[in-house]
């Protein structure tokens, strides 16, 4: 091991020089640069308590990998409405900590830290709980993680009982489950966990400015959130997650996704518990198709003369996939032999019935493996999938507002004859009433956050102008030389932002319009 040792005069800038220390050795992580520019400034001793009393602590709680936690505080404490980049955390941490006083944000740390376990590792206040997070883990996604830190704060804050925790962590497993069975894309969902937790509050809260009783629940009211989003960041309803129960390819799924779903089907009733995926993870236990991919003469025989075609449509479906723990030797005979096992010379393989796993022990009770079987089979899993995550019930609703609201991404709405009174941005409201003053206030809360992506939109697609080619009589200065295009009507201005917003990777309905009602 070496050690330099490094003397600097009072006019130095020791983070400075620690960050380009390793520029060409290995890479400091995130977190490193954060731990030591919380510590550097404080005398030796105070490092010392302070490092053993609360980042050692954090890195316990974060499994020794603060990064990821860092960048869900971050998110948490400066409202984003999706976590900032990973290679970014420093250079976004150094801008959140101007004017905050190191010591005090590690006690806050240390206590988000705490949640940040709770929900990562499953492990909250009671068995009960644990267990249903613990389906979650599952998953493998840390899309979730900035919603659960502020919930679980919040319900300890507010001694929320068990049962209702339960209903919201159930809440979220069904939002996710659904969309994974109608294999919907789960990191379109960023943006919305960022936001659920705010939301509810801004609902309890309106209810409270307005001196309104509010009869409803956190879980309640986290339903009628959920399920107000459409697009891309729905609940699929009914219909189409039943459709995808009978037609997901089940097996090409990713694994996590595997495990979260079969585990939750091998225990959906109570009784004896299997860790369907401790087995999985461990290799313990696969994924079997009970039809087999490559038919031979007894399976053609037996499924009939459209043997291709109920291969075709079952194949990978959950109708026709089992967890097994058996050797493969018998993944391609007959389906008798499948389900009883076989004794080849001095070698005994077992079969379905000698499973440990309720999914295959259903199998044994069938004599043979037909479109039939396929079909009741497939109809006793969709019933299984409803039972587990029945579609979301909510009796809240929000109250009337005193203006008319329209989000961006309301592509019909007109602005023609509507007088704006405001708009809500980031969940942020403003008091702007002109629709030019409107866009340019809209374009510079964005370019604060996305300032490398706007800085690409310049002369190239006609909103954004540099000085050079900007026509000043029809343009308007939102930075140093750099202009925005804003001699257009309303209908063009709302162009313009979607536009913006496109390039940003923003969903539209973070901008809501505040207009005054129209009169008769």
């Amino acid at each position: 091991m070496q050690i330099i040792s490094i003397e600097l005069d009072s006019d130095d800038d020791a983070q400075l020089i620690f960050e380009s220390l390793n520029s060409t050795g290995l890479a400091l992580t995130e977190a490193d640069k954060i731990r030591n520019y919380l510590l550097m400034s404080l005398t030796p001793e105070e490092q010392q308590v302070c490092f053993k009393n609360y980042w050692q602590k954090i890195e316990q709680a974060t499994e020794n990998q603060p990064t990821k936690f860092l960048r869900d505080y971050l998110t948490i404490q400066q409202q984003l409405q999706r976590p900032v980049r990973q290679s970014n955390i420093y250079y976004e941490w150094k801008k959140y900590m101007d004017g905050h006083d190191r010591k005090e944000e590690l006690v806050k740390m240390l206590d988000y830290a705490h949640y940040y376990q709770q929900v990562t590792e499953a492990k909250l206040s009671t068995a009960k709980l644990c267990e249903k997070m613990r389906h979650i883990c599952n998953i493998e996604t840390d899309v979730t993680n900035v919603f659960f830190i502020q919930f679980l704060k919040y319900a300890s804050a507010n001694c929320l009982s068990e049962d209702e925790i339960f209903k919201v962590i159930d809440l979220v497993e069904n939002y996710l489950a659904r969309r994974i069975v109608c294999n919907m894309p789960g990191n379109a969902l960023t943006q919305v966990f960022c936001a659920l937790h705010k939301d509810v509050l801004k609902s309890i809260e309106e209810y409270s400015s307005a001196n309104v009783e509010l009869g409803n629940s956190y879980s309640d009211i986290l339903a009628y959130h959920i399920m107000r989003r459409d697009g891309n960041y729905q609940l699929p309803r009914d219909m189409q997650f039943v459709e995808s129960i009978k037609t997901r390819d089940a097996y090409h799924m990713l694994k996590p996704f595997q495990i979260f779903l079969f585990e939750r089907l091998e225990n959906s009733v109570h009784g004896e518990y299997n860790d369907v995926a401790t087995d999985m993870k461990k290799k313990d236990a696969t994924i079997e198709h009970i039809m087999p991919q490559t038919l031979n003469g007894d399976w053609k025989a037996m499924l009939g003369d459209n043997f291709e075609e109920i291969q075709d449509k079952y194949l990978h479906t959950f109708a026709n996939l089992t967890l097994t723990g058996i050797n493969s030797e018998l993944s391609n005979k007959a389906f008798e032999i499948k389900r009883d096992g076989k004794t080849i010379g001095k070698e005994i393989y077992p079969g379905y019935k000698n499973s440990k796993y309720r999914l295959t022990k259903s199998v044994t009770l069938c004599n043979k493996w037909t479109k039939t079987e396929l079909q009741n089979r497939c109809n006793e899993i969709v019933a299984t999938f409803l039972r587990l995550y029945p579609l979301p019930q909510t009796t809240f609703k929000p109250l009337p507002k005193p203006v008319d609201e329209a989000s961006l991404d309301e592509e019909t709405f007109s602005p023609t004859n509507r007088n704006l009174k405001g708009f809500r941005l980031f969940g942020n409201e403003y008091n702007e009433t002109t629709w030019k003053g409107m866009l340019l206030q809209v374009v510079k809360l964005v370019m604060e956050r996305y300032t490398d992506i706007v800085d690409t939109l310049y002369d190239a697609e006609g909103f954004f102008w540099s000085a050079k080619q900007a026509d000043t009589r029809y343009c308007t200065m939102i930075a140093p030389q750099k202009y925005l295009w804003t001699s257009m009507d309303n209908r063009s201005k709302l162009r313009c932002l979607r536009f913006l917003f496109e390039k940003c990777d923003i969903a539209e309905s973070e901008l809501v319009l505040l207009l005054e009602h129209v009169k008769e």
